[in-house]
């Protein structure tokens, strides 16, 4: 069961100019880096358009089109424990992968690393909304109680 529903404008617009200013700052602090390792003062830029900006927008589109906010609500509690069991996976050996003298990494063999702290970010998210959404229905009842009597 799918629900039309329309976006949000000023959220977009809002999430597009924190993309251009993150990706202006990205680029005016690598410049002179970018152009000693790689000898390109964009490198840097281009990296994070190609492996950020386009698979994010991709992943931002499929969850706009495909996954009801519904869906998100009923398991952000699941979804929010799965991240703070991914994140203390990071203190079990041979699971936490330490780089430049930091644990932050969970390794999934040789097939790739995650940071389960990024996952958290987004399940915290999700959480906080679906509390927020229940409390803001629970008190417009209650509220509405009260005004009948």
């Amino acid at each position: 069961m799918t629900h039309e529903h329309s976006p949000n404008y000023f959220f977009i617009v809002l999430l597009f100019t924190l993309i251009v200013a993150g990706l202006f700052v990205l680029y005016s602090s690598s410049l002179a880096e970018g152009l000693d390792n790689f000898g390109s003062s964009t490198y840097y830029l281009f990296h994070q358009i190609g492996y950020g900006l386009l698979p994010g927008l991709l992943g931002f589109y499929i969850f706009f089109k495909l996954v009801p906010y519904q869906f998100l609500r009923k398991f952000a509690l699941i979804f929010l424990a799965i991240s703070l069991v991914l994140s203390l996976l990071v203190f079990v050996p041979h699971l936490g992968l330490t780089l430049r003298g930091a644990t932050r990494w969970l390794s999934v063999g040789s097939l790739f690393s995650f940071q389960p702290a990024e996952i958290l970010k987004f399940a915290m998210v999700f959480y906080f909304a679906a509390w927020l959404d229940g409390w803001s229905k629970k008190s417009k009842s209650s509220l509405q109680e009260t005004v009948a009597l």
